[in-house]
């Protein structure tokens, strides 16, 4: 008599599927996940973050930085490092010690605000605000995420978070491609930048949030600090780096 068939199993070699991505799944089945090029194994292939140089020696994250897991609709859950993803909530309430320890992890280092403010200011070095119309503010349509951006159309005050890069006009250029593009360097959230010629407990907050006017968003804003143990819903940070991805 014939038997039932069972469940069929399928052995994945090692390195025999995709590349590794930041997503908190171990996609080239090498037994790590989320490595980073500082920390390759057997396997060569490590995650490639999206990032942009703006001069020799100085590559940025292109996006807020977020948790691997980050959706749309979730900052995730998972600590153990930053990513830089389009289309996901960035990591809020962060602590600067917090934000130092997972840009180390991600095999790269949270930016100094010099170089932040260079990021921000573009190729030519003289925008106001990370943004397309960089020398006016607000935009004609879209504008980045401030408190003068209506996310939602015909609601009161509605100061939210958005996702990473939703508005596409809200980017400091450093080239024509969509790859030299840094997202979100106005508004959206505020971001933990190093100040090596200060305490650590006197950490640079840059960039401005979904809830600061125009000015206090504006590329050259340098008056927010805080100590290692202040978190909120408004600040995030980015990485950055002296070597390519």
């Amino acid at each position: 008599m014939p038997q039932p068939l069972g469940p069929t199993m399928t052995t994945i070699s090692p390195g025999a599927t995709a590349n590794e991505i930041c997503d908190g799944i171990d996609n080239d089945c090498d037994s790590f996940t989320d490595e980073p090029a500082s920390a390759v194994d057997t396997d060569p292939r490590y995650v490639v973050e999206p990032m942009v140089m703006v001069n020799a020696g100085l590559y940025v994250y292109q996006y807020e930085a977020a948790r691997p897991n980050a959706t749309a609709a979730s900052q995730g859950t998972i600590g153990s490092r930053a990513c830089s993803r389009t289309g996901v909530l960035p990591w809020t309430n962060v602590t600067y010690p917090q934000a130092l320890a997972a840009c180390t992890a991600a095999g790269l280092r949270l930016c100094d605000q010099s170089e932040w403010q260079t990021a921000c200011r573009g190729t030519g070095g003289t925008c106001n605000w990370g943004s397309v119309s960089c020398t006016t503010y607000p935009l004609a349509t879209p504008q980045c995420n401030t408190n003068e951006y209506d996310p939602i159309a015909g609601a009161p005050d509605d100061d939210l978070l958005l996702a990473t890069a939703t508005l596409p006009m809200c980017y400091a250029s450093w080239g024509a491609p969509l790859a030299s593009h840094i997202f979100d360097m106005t508004g959206n959230v505020k971001e933990w930048t190093r100040d090596p010629a200060t305490s650590p407990a006197s950490n640079p907050i840059r960039g401005g949030s979904y809830n600061n006017i125009a000015a206090g968003s504006r590329c050259d804003f340098n008056f927010n600090r805080a100590d290692n143990l202040f978190q909120f819903a408004n600040v995030g940070f980015r990485c950055c780096s002296t070597t390519p991805p």
